[in-house]
């Protein structure tokens, strides 16, 4: 008889530890993509034939102009300056506005997601209104959203993720509306 392994799992880390701003917002995704797996009469019409959406793509994608980029980089390199993290803007990939990707550190992988999530926040109250993702977390309207467990996928609100003391008092000025 084999013995099962028991006891804590361990967190896998993220592949590339970055900050990343999708062209459509997780939800209008994961709401599309519960539409398309489980359809009712009163969900049909949510998602359009794909001529349509490609004729009406501003009204799926997130509010972006061109000028945002700017002052939501110079931001997150600040935070991340401040939180001893090297942070650099790559070229983002086809679904993606902004990519800005965490440099070797010798922090753990779990500080660095934590550090990261703080930039996004930070980052988040330059912009309200974007979608920020950091890892397997969200960030709009300066808080944070995961991914609900379940048989569809959606995005709640997530309650019980809090900065830490030390990056909310560094972070202190940053993390005000503006």
């Amino acid at each position: 008889m084999r013995t099962i392994a028991r006891g804590k799992r361990k967190r896998r880390a993220i592949a590339t530890p970055a900050i990343v701003v999708p062209i459509v917002s997780p939800k209008r995704a994961s709401d599309e993509l519960r539409v398309l797996m489980k359809p009712h009469d009163w969900t049909r019409n949510a998602v359009r034939h794909r001529v349509a959406i490609d004729a009406g793509k501003a009204e799926i994608e997130q509010p972006w102009q061109a000028d945002d980029a700017g002052p939501l980089v110079d931001r997150a390199i600040e935070a991340a300056g401040r939180l001893s993290l090297g942070l650099t803007s790559v070229e983002p990939e086809s679904d993606e506005r902004l990519r800005l990707e965490a440099g070797p550190s010798q922090l753990r992988p779990e500080a660095i997601e934590t550090r990261l999530h703080a930039i996004a926040l930070a980052c988040s109250f330059r912009l309200p209104k974007l979608w920020l993702l950091a890892g397997r977390l969200a960030v709009h309207d300066c808080r944070f959203w995961r991914l609900a467990r379940g048989a569809t996928p959606h995005w709640v609100e997530h309650k019980s993720k809090h900065l830490t003391r030390e990056d909310r008092a560094t972070l202190r000025d940053l993390l005000q509306s503006g």
